[in-house]
Order: C-alpha cells, then sequence, then structure tokens
C-alpha cells in the first residue's frame, strides 16, 4: 500500500510507479535520514554536494518535508493519469 504501478499515459509500455498517501506519509522519516547522513556521511566523504534543500533540512526539516509532498503532489495533479 506504499506504491501504487500504472502505465505511462504517453507510454503504455511503461510502468509508473507512484506513491501512496501512505507511501508519502514515510516523508518526514526520509528527511530524517537525509538531515542523519548529511551529518554522518560528511565525515566520510567531505565532498558530498551540499544545496538549498540540505540548508533547509537543516533549519526546518518538517517545512522542507512538507514542501516535498506539496511539489509531488503538484506534479500528480499535473499529470494525465487516473488513480
Amino acid at each position: 500500500g506504499v506504491i501504487i504501478k500504472t502505465k505511462r499515459p504517453d507510454n503504455k509500455k511503461t510502468n509508473l510507479y507512484l506513491l501512496t498517501d501512505k507511501g508519502l506519509a514515510l516523508t518526514p522519516l526520509l528527511v530524517e535520514l537525509a538531515a542523519w547522513s548529511d551529518q554522518h556521511l560528511r565525515e566520510i566523504h567531505p565532498l558530498i554536494q551540499d544545496g538549498e534543500g540540505m540548508a533547509l533540512i537543516r533549519r526546518d526539516k518538517a517545512a522542507f518535508a512538507r514542501l516535498l509532498e506539496e511539489q509531488y503532489r503538484e506534479k500528480l495533479a499535473g499529470m494525465d493519469y487516473v488513480r
């Protein structure tokens, strides 16, 4: 129940895997994992890219999670597919 499998509207041969609401609810957990990896993996790989997303995660994890969810839902709304 975390993802659904459907076909692309423009290419019926290609599968498209989309998050369900239950899958999207995992966003805060994934953001926590990103924050943890940023803190711990930089010790091992100091050349890891740093961007606006990581800066927002460091400042406000909940805001970053909301932004991800909003962007995902907007992308889905713009797609021509039916759940």
